[in-house]
């Protein structure tokens, strides 16, 4: 394989809890190739312990978080050699050597800036895999004052911007976020609050599901007026950018607050419409912000499947035209897990990977620390 190639590796486990994303990803002559990319569930064990860290809403004590660590590390592991197989299983003749670094996000289980802790351990997973391990990413922008997040701003910047055109990305994992791309002027970005995280919590404690399949339960529910205002109406929502969040805030308990200032809802279909109404109303506001909205969003992110929240999102927002990311490229699901692979390109080269407009930092930086395999005796 010629030697320019620029090959890196992508991993992102996000707020929804669902597993692991890894891509591999051909940045080459300046121009970006999405090769492979896999999804992997994590295992019960984990996916309970995870959640048990981040609902707890405060820093884990740190020999639970190292033993977390180290079984999280080995899930990416894992994740990474399933992901080279396919590689090797292809025409594109990959061999491990040929990777430049691994960029993970790792496991955000909590987030309060300037305190934000990811967990991964990096070293173990670069000498268990025997490539280079760009991690912990917010850290550097959290030191100069910035939210440590939104990250993927950049990354956006770099595929998705259109000449002459307004354009935004908005993000629908776990938590919502929305980039803004105008034509002219500084891109801008952050959190706009719950994307998919209470929809999935309610309707896993009210019927099991991981998911509401294309919003079908919250479509057939009635919005509650007085328990959508009551939401609508936390503090969080009032916030000016630069704003992030994470599940450590909007989880079961936030929603069991909201229910307890309300009369009884004795219908729970009707809690999944109203939060469902909750992820599309604040979206659309971050879109509808300025007196020129976006002309078209990208939409990515699990959210980008649930036609009814697609559905009423472009209901409440009738200047901007929704697609999803595929039109530009990248299928919604691996955008995020693709943003890591360009941050881990970007620190690798020495290339800023914040945006002091959208995390509130102090200055431009360059993200991420590097762990070099060892020799394993």
């Amino acid at each position: 394989m010629p030697s320019h190639r620029e090959l890196y590796i992508g991993l992102m486990s996000g707020t929804s809890l669902d597993g692991i994303d890894s891509v591999l990803v051909d940045f080459s002559n300046g121009r970006f190739r999405l090769i492979h990319c896999r999804h992997q569930a994590f295992p019960e064990e984990l996916k309970a312990t995870l959640t048990e860290l981040i609902v707890a809403n405060r820093p884990p004590d740190s020999l639970i978080a190292k033993t977390t660590s180290r079984k999280l590390a080995d899930c990416y592991v894992d994740a990474i050699n399933k992901l080279l197989k396919l590689t090797a299983d292809s025409k594109e003749h990959i061999a491990k050597h040929d990777i430049v670094a691994i960029g993970n996000h790792g496991q955000t289980i909590y987030h309060q800036p300037p305190l934000s802790i990811q967990i991964d351990d990096g070293q173990h997973i670069a000498d268990q895999t025997g490539i280079a391990v760009i991690n912990q990413f917010r850290q550097a922008d959290l030191a100069i004052g910035g939210q440590g997040a939104p990250l993927v701003p950049a990354f956006h910047r770099e595929i998705f911007s259109a000449p002459n055109k307004f354009v935004a990305v908005v993000n629908i994992g776990g938590i919502a976020n929305i980039t803004e791309l105008p034509v002219t002027g500084n891109v801008s970005g952050f959190d706009t609050g719950p994307g998919n995280t209470l929809m999935d919590c309610w309707i896993q404690q009210a019927h099991g599901l991981e998911f509401d399949r294309n919003g079908e339960w919250a479509s057939g529910g009635t919005v509650r007026p007085q328990l959508l205002n009551a939401m609508l109406a936390d503090p969080w929502f009032c916030k000016d950018p630069p704003k992030s969040t994470g599940r450590e805030y909007f989880n079961r308990l936030w929603v069991e607050r909201m229910l307890a200032k309300c009369d009884t809802i004795d219908d729970p279909q009707d809690i999944q419409a109203t939060l469902c109404e909750v992820t599309a109303m604040s979206i659309s506001k971050a879109l509808q912000r300025s007196n020129d909205p976006p002309h078209e969003a990208y939409i990515c992110g699990g959210g980008a499947h649930n036609k009814y929240l697609m559905k009423r999102l472009q209901q409440l927002s009738p200047a901007t035209n929704l697609m999803a990311s595929e039109v530009r490229g990248i299928p919604a699901d691996w955008v995020e897990a693709c943003a890591f692979a360009w941050l881990a390109r970007a620190h690798h080269n020495g290339i800023v990977g914040n945006i002091p407009e959208v995390t509130g930092a102090a200055k431009p930086c360059v993200l991420g620390t590097t762990h070099i395999p060892r020799k394993l005796t």
